[in-house]
Parts: structure tokens; C-alpha cells; sequence
């Protein structure tokens, strides 16, 4: 083929891609097999799920975990495929960007290959909308080099193909997009100079749930499962409250809701003990959101005893905040809660996270100020239960949140 003076030829090679080189994920295969190195490597992977026992997922378990999408092991075997200093090309999802399932994608990924440009698709329907693909996409193009501490990545972004000429691009420092530093690699993407600043801001926080003695768990109550637990009211039985997504807003609980079709009470009974927490202080997330909703993160505090009984059941679209060993005093837990709630924090999540889904994995990694800090908020917010309240405010006053990042949504 010629093309502009150039002379192209071509072989296309009929394969299963993934079955055919899983081989070189192997620790130190790649280095010993030079034979199918390669310049450039463009994908368009295909994405779906794998179940655990398929071929695929076998072969490639050095770098997935639980059942992740397929399109994580063509970047896998891209990195491993590429020669000294070649070029990959990829557009993805960009779920793989954080979240357990595709942690050892990114520890492989990123350990052999650095990211040079990204541009991120913020719509969820437009980069494939004829193929129906819901989820945010970014095209990376990543070289096969040793990071450098001074490098810098090229990052634009656009709602989707249309408008991708009207992109304007930022040269943002690799360890702004990178913590190479951190186990879970957790890849940000902000699309602007006050993304960037947020990023380096929120990692000053050198706590962790774990580091506060704190977990996070999944409700224990499915739907379908529990059925014969479920009670529309008590009628004397003994009961113990249910909380699904919907009783879940921002800094509070509704309940009962009286909701058609939703149980709000369970049986409290021995046989159903095993679905039923402590009525004690929690912070209770919603586990699924909208991406057009105002906030990604929506917590509130569930305070000992404020609902009757001595049990509570958490449907499975919750995710629980707890310490097991002890309790979170009550003001700690409401300052956590308003926080998870900050335009702040909920950009920081976004930064580096496309899914609908707030996953136990992502809060676990989420950095946090100390336990001080935290009851200092809730005091701040307890205080002010009932009023007109703007918890950004409060937020940025009492965690000395810098000036040009006040406000920034404002600002854009």
C-alpha cells in the first residue's frame, strides 16, 4: 500500500489476543522475550465482563482481580508488548482508573509504561453512542520509559468527539495525574488548573479510615434474599428499622419513608440476627448515584438510638462507615459525614473516578484529616442542625481549605 509517499505493508493476524499472549504477564517473561516487541500499539479493546472461570481470566489473573473488564488486559498485554521507549494508544473506559478490581491492572500498567497525554470524554453516551456504550472514555497515549519526578502529562478534555477540536490541553505534573507511591496507583484525571490544586491539596491529609481505627462494609440486607424479613409494619412483631438508598440524604436520615413497594422494618428474631447491625453511630453512603446528580458522595450520620430498637438493618445499596473495635463518638461521626458531603471532597472522587458507584474500596483509600479535625466539623455542624446551612463554608474555615480553591464551583 502507498500512501503520501509512504510505502505501508500489512499483516492481519487472526487470534484470540488475550489467550495468545498472556503469556508475557508472567513476572519476568516480558524481559526474556524480545521476539514480539513492538514500536506502536493503537486499541479500541473490546469491553465486557469476564466471568472468574473463563480462560481469559485465568491466564491473565497476575494482573485482574475479581471479574474486571476484559478491555484491563489489553492494556496489560500492550505494556508488556511494547519495545524500549514505544507508544501505546488506548480508549477506554475509564473505570479502571481506581477501585480494587483493576489494581493490579494499574500497578502492571503503570510500572512499565508512563502516560504522556489523556483526554477524557465527560460524557457518558457520546463517544460511542452508536454501540450504546454508557460509561466516561479516555484515550491515553503512554510510553515504555522510567518515570521522572519533573514529567508532565498533556491533559485535555471535551464532552465528546464533536467537540473534541475546541479542546484546549494542560501540561499537569505526573505526579499530580500518578501516586506512584501508593499500592492502589490510583489514577486522577483533572481536567483543570483547580482539579490539579484539589488533588495536591486533599493528599496533604495523611489519614485513612483505617489509620482512625475506622472500616467501611457493605449492608448486609439483600432484597430478595431477606424476603421473609421484610415487614410493610410491625404489627407486633418485634422489628428492627431498614434503611435502603432511598432513606439515605444528605446529613440525614429519613425513615420510615412509606414508600410503596419498600419495607421499612425487619423481623428482629434469632434467625434474622445475622442481617442486623448494633443500633449505634454510623455513617451511612449511598452506593450508587447518578452522574448528573449534584453530589457523587451522599452521607449522613445514623446516630446511636435515634431510631427505635436495638438492631438496624442496611439494605445492600448502602455502604456503612464503623470502627469494630469501639464506636465513632457522635459529633466524629456527623464532621465525617458533612465532609464526604463538601463540593471538595466530591470533586477529589470525582477526579479520579468515572463510576456511578461508590465503591468500599475507593472511601478506603480516600485521604482524611485527623480525628480532631473531624469532631471540630461535626460540633461546627451539629450547632447548626435545622438552619440554613452551608457545609462548604464550614468545611473550608475549619480545614483552612486554600482561598483559590473556595468556591472553585462556582468558578469552574
Amino acid at each position: 500500500m502507498l500512501a503520501r509517499g509512504i510505502k505501508l505493508s500489512f499483516k492481519v493476524h487472526v487470534a484470540d489476543f488475550v489467550l495468545e499472549h498472556a503469556r508475557f504477564l508472567a513476572p519476568g517473561l516480558f524481559d526474556q522475550n524480545a521476539a514480539n516487541d513492538y514500536d506502536v500499539i493503537i486499541s479500541n479493546p473490546p469491553y465486557f465482563k469476564l466471568s472468574k472461570n473463563d480462560s481469559r481470566s485465568v491466564a491473565a489473573s497476575a494482573v485482574i482481580h475479581g471479574q474486571p473488564n476484559i478491555y484491563a488486559i489489553f492494556m496489560a498485554l500492550s505494556a508488556s508488548l511494547l519495545s524500549d521507549h514505544g507508544v501505546m494508544v488506548t480508549i477506554t473506559p475509564r473505570s479502571f482508573a481506581a477501585g480494587d478490581y483493576f489494581r493490579r491492572c494499574r500497578q502492571y500498567l503503570f510500572s512499565r509504561v508512563v502516560p504522556e497525554v489523556v483526554h477524557l470524554f465527560h460524557s457518558r453516551k457520546a463517544a460511542f453512542k452508536s454501540a450504546a456504550v454508557l460509561q466516561e472514555n479516555v484515550i491515553i497515549r503512554a510510553r515504555k520509559t522510567k518515570p521522572r519526578p519533573t514529567a508532565t502529562v498533556r491533559v485535555s478534555a471535551s464532552e465528546g468527539p464533536l467537540d473534541i477540536d475546541s479542546k484546549s490541553a494542560r501540561a499537569v505534573g505526573l505526579t499530580s495525574i500518578i501516586d506512584l507511591g501508593s499500592p492502589r496507583v490510583i489514577f486522577h484525571i483533572p481536567a483543570g488548573d483547580s482539579d490539579e490544586a484539589i488533588v495536591r491539596f486533599v493528599r496533604r491529609w495523611t489519614n485513612t479510615l483505617h489509620s482512625l481505627g475506622m472500616e467501611v462494609s457493605t449492608g448486609p440486607v439483600v432484597g430478595f434474599r431477606a424476603h421473609g424479613f421484610l415487614l410493610e409494619s410491625p404489627n407486633g412483631t418485634p422489628f428492627a428499622p431498614l434503611l435502603w438508598l432511598q432513606n439515605v440524604k444528605h446529613l440525614s436520615i429519613q425513615w420510615p419513608l412509606g414508600k410503596r413497594g419498600k419495607f421499612q422494618y425487619m423481623v428482629d428474631s434469632s434467625d434474622s440476627n445475622y442481617l442486623l447491625l448494633p443500633n449505634q453511630t454510623y455513617v451511612v453512603l449511598r452506593r450508587f448515584s447518578a452522574k448528573e446528580e449534584e453530589r457523587r458522595l451522599v452521607a449522613a450520620p445514623l446516630l446511636g438510638g435515634t431510631l427505635p430498637g436495638y438492631k438496624v438493618g442496611l439494605e445492600n445499596h448502602l455502604n456503612y462507615i464503623h470502627r469494630p473495635q469501639g464506636y465513632i463518638p457522635n459529633e466524629q461521626a456527623i464532621g465525617l459525614a458533612a465532609l464526604l458531603g463538601t463540593s471538595l471532597l466530591d470533586r477529589y472522587f470525582r477526579i479520579s473516578n468515572g463510576n456511578t458507584q461508590v465503591n468500599a474500596t475507593e472511601l478506603r483509600a480516600l485521604p482524611l484529616p485527623t480525628e480532631e479535625s473531624l469532631t471540630l466539623l461535626g460540633r461546627a455542624v451539629k450547632t447548626q442542625l435545622g438552619l440554613p446551612l452551608d457545609i462548604d463554608v464550614l468545611c473550608e474555615e475549619l480545614l483552612e481549605v486554600p482561598r483559590r480553591l473556595r468556591r472553585f464551583r462556582k468558578a469552574g
